[in-house]
């Protein structure tokens, strides 16, 4: 978790980028990148453990209202072998149909993007359920069209239309 803390503050990376970044420091990490990927489980399960103790110590050192905190999840992306309520392959795997979360940061969204997000309107618990008054986190997606350049193995530009 150390490891992946500092490699987060000062090289923002994947886990893979941040285990090749585990000899610049001084302290020697003494794992391989598949413990990294095995940590990640125990992680998971002690999510809202660290996220409250976090809260309590920015809280005790800046006297800060923490009730309600945002966090960028930029370059959050997930790949899984089992699914979840949270986490789901879209649509048959023979038909080439693959899933992505992409999210990016609300303070540089258009004012359109940011009244979408501070509406509580449609969001969801992990579990897909309404929200109660204490929960965790919550969750709340939409899906947009977007067009993006492919080059072709000619070296032409071709347009097309996806659905992210």
């Amino acid at each position: 978790m150390k490891l992946l803390t500092i490699t987060r503050i000062l090289h923002q990376s994947s886990k893979k980028g941040s285990y090749d970044y585990k000899n610049m420091f001084f302290e020697r990490f003494d794992f391989g990148l598949h413990d990294v990927y095995r940590a990640l489980s125990h992680f998971s399960k002690i999510n809202t453990e660290c996220q409250r103790f976090t809260s309590d110590q920015i809280n005790a050192k800046y006297a800060g209202n923490t009730t309600l905190m945002y966090f960028d999840v930029t370059n959050f992306h997930f790949e899984i072998d089992e699914t979840d309520n949270l986490r789901k392959r879209v649509g048959d795997r023979d038909k080439r149909i693959n899933s992505y979360v992409f999210s990016f940061s609300i303070r540089k969204g258009t004012k359109d993007f940011k009244r979408y997000v501070l509406d509580y309107t449609g969001y969801v618990d992990r579990d897909g359920k309404p929200l109660k008054e204490e929960y965790d986190y919550k969750i709340k997606s939409r899906i947009e069209v977007q067009g993006i350049q492919v080059t072709m193995k000619n070296g032409s530009q071709k347009s097309i239309t996806k659905i992210p």
